[in-house]
Order: C-alpha cells, then structure tokens, then sequence
C-alpha cells in the first residue's frame, strides 16, 4: 500500500502532486507497519525470556545443521527483509523527488527498520543455523550486504566474534 500511494503521486503531473496528500495516505501505513514489527519483536523476546534458548543456540552452533523449521524460519525472514527493507530503500529513494514528503516520512521510514533489525537479531541469537541459512538465501539475491548491516546494526558481529565463531558465520 505504501508503494500504491507513492507511485500514484509520482504519475501525477508535476503540478498536480500535493506531498501533504502523500504524507497523510503513507504516515498512518508507515506507523501501523512499525507498531506491527514492535509486537513481532516483543513476541520473539517473550519467546525465551530467561535466554535458555539463546544459550542453547550458542553452545550447539559450531555442529549445528539447520532443522527443516529453521529453513522455513530463514526462508520467511528473506520475505521479510524483501517486503519491509526492500519497500524502506524503495521508497527512500522515490520520496527524493518529493522533499516535503520525504522530510516528514523519512524518520518514519528510518524507525521502520530499527524493529526489522531486532526481528533478525532476535531469531539469530534463538536459532544458530538460521543466520547462515538465511545469508545464504539472500546472498543468492544478491542482498547479503543488507544482513551484513543488520549484524552490524544489532552487534551481532561483535558477539559471534567475541564468542569465537565469527568464522562460522559464511555470509
């Protein structure tokens, strides 16, 4: 939807274009997407509040072949970096020709993708193999470059590193 509405703006005429319109139709889609991925995030840490998932995850990562519920799980999280992150750089590129737009959706975009990355951070550290599963699906994409940022964004990288298996990670 936030797609539709910016590129029926960007088909109007020059003249025509009302930015205030944009922002009224796109805000409200922008701000129910983030509420959405706020409780998908909150859901995700609810679902091992006392890290014995997490723990478990990283004592078996070094052996760890990813179960066929963790390929759904990778192969459902490269549909969503597709959707959300692929429709935030979308659209942070058309709002470029809309500067009054694009001064007011851009924090909102920008937020947008903090939930994302906690989404993916969150998994990562319930689930070992489901990082390297899902690098290798959107490497074949040609977007591990995205996943790379996201464990930079959540530290990820850091962690893998300081618990010695940065080298596992084949992103």
């Amino acid at each position: 939807m936030i797609r539709k509405h910016i590129e029926h703006m960007e088909a109007r005429k020059e003249d025509d274009r009302d930015e205030a319109e944009l922002v009224k139709n796109v805000k409200p889609l922008l701000e129910q997407a983030e509420k959405i991925l706020n409780e998908t995030n909150g859901a995700i840490h609810g679902a091992d509040p006392d890290n014995r998932l997490t723990n478990t995850a990283k004592r078996n990562m070094l052996d760890h072949k990813a179960s066929p519920e963790e390929q759904r799980l990778a192969e459902a999280l490269k549909v969503m970096i597709e959707e959300v992150g692929g429709t935030i750089e979308w659209a942070r590129d058309k709002l470029d020709s809309f500067p009054k737009a694009k001064r007011d959706l851009g924090p909102l975009l920008d937020a947008l993708g903090q939930p994302l990355t906690q989404i993916v951070g969150g998994v990562g550290l319930l689930l070992a193999g489901v990082l390297n599963l899902l690098g290798s699906l959107l490497k074949g994409l040609g977007l591990d470059g995205l996943l790379k940022g996201i464990y930079a964004a959540t530290g990820l990288d850091k962690i893998y590193k300081g618990l010695g298996l940065d080298k596992m990670m084949k992103y």
